[in-house]
C-alpha cells in the first residue's frame, strides 16, 4: 500500500475509516505473502481467533518461515469477527 503519487503512506492511513494493517516495509515476494495472508484470514475469518491471536499463529508458523518474521500488526488486536464465516461443506452447493 502507499499513498497518491508524490505522497507519503502517512496521507492514506490518516483518512476517516483507516483502522490498522498488517504489513512489513520489506519487500516480499507475492508468494511468500500470499501464504501468510492466507494463514491470517483464515485463522480471523473461519476459525474465529481474534487479531491478535491469528497473527501470532501465522508469526509463529514454521512452515512460513522465515517471510512471517517480516510482518508487523499495527492494528487492534483485540478484534475479532463477530461470528467466524461459515464455509459450505464439501458436498453442499455454494
Amino acid at each position: 500500500a502507499i499513498g497518491r503519487e508524490g505522497r507519503s503512506l502517512l496521507s492514506t492511513v490518516a483518512q476517516p475509516g483507516y483502522c490498522g494493517m498488517i504489513g512489513t516495509e520489506a519487500e516480499v515476494h507475492n508468494t511468500g505473502a500470499l501464504r501468510c495472508g492466507i494463514r491470517l484470514m483464515w485463522n480471523l475469518c473461519a476459525a474465529g481467533k481474534t487479531l491478535g491471536e491469528a497473527f501470532i499463529d501465522m508469526q509463529d508458523s514454521d512452515d512460513l518461515f522465515p517471510v512471517n518474521l517480516f510482518y508487523t500488526c499495527y492494528a487492534d488486536k483485540d478484534f475479532r469477527l463477530s461470528r467466524p464465516i461459515s464455509l459450505p461443506s464439501m458436498g453442499e452447493a455454494a
